[in-house]
């Protein structure tokens, strides 16, 4: 029941573009807040943000594998952000290339963990000149549980951890040219 509520509340905020305080407040809003205070923000802030990470890693994915797409940009190059909050195991994929066509980058399209900031960049093969094209994922990786494959099918249930609010495939994602603001 609380996570249909938050669930309905994750939708609604893509579709409007909300912002993270105006999700929180929505959440707040519900009965007795769901036990979820003013004091602990981070939870919900987790939520707000991987859930809409993974509506627009889903959205990006299927524009990515496009074939028309892949046919004028062939390669995907995974980024991080670059900063000190960066996993390690995400920092081990920053500026790693990988053939678009191919399954191995698919298993690490963003988002790559709860609250995800990385993303992944089409190349053309003039933007790949004098670059290394990787087959298989750097042995040091280890996928984050329950986040091994593209977005579209991500954030499965991890025991003992708290369960994602995940968005079903045939939940709205925002409309052309809305910005979820964060």
């Amino acid at each position: 029941q609380i996570q249909d509520f938050v669930r309905a509340q994750v939708v609604v905020a893509l579709e409007q573009g909300s912002t993270f305080k105006q999700f929180a407040e929505s959440i707040r809003s519900g009965d007795a807040s769901l036990g979820i205070t003013a004091n602990d923000p981070a939870y919900l802030s987790m939520v707000f943000r991987t859930n809409v990470q993974w509506a627009y890693g889903s959205g990006r994915y299927r524009a990515m594998t496009d074939p028309d797409v892949m046919e004028q940009r062939p390669y995907v190059e995974y980024r991080t952000t670059g900063d000190a909050r960066v996993r390690e195991s995400h920092r081990i994929l920053d500026g790693t290339i990988y053939a678009a066509e191919g399954e191995t980058w698919r298993r690490i399209a963003p988002p790559n963990g709860f609250a995800c900031r990385c993303a992944a960049v089409l190349l053309t093969r003039e933007e790949l000149a004098g670059r290394k094209v990787l087959g298989e994922l750097p042995p040091a990786f280890v996928p984050e549980p329950g986040f091994d494959g593209p977005p579209i099918g991500k954030m499965k249930p991890i025991p003992g951890k708290p369960t994602p609010v995940a968005i079903p495939k045939s939940a709205p994602l925002p409309a052309a040219g809305v910005e979820a603001k964060t």
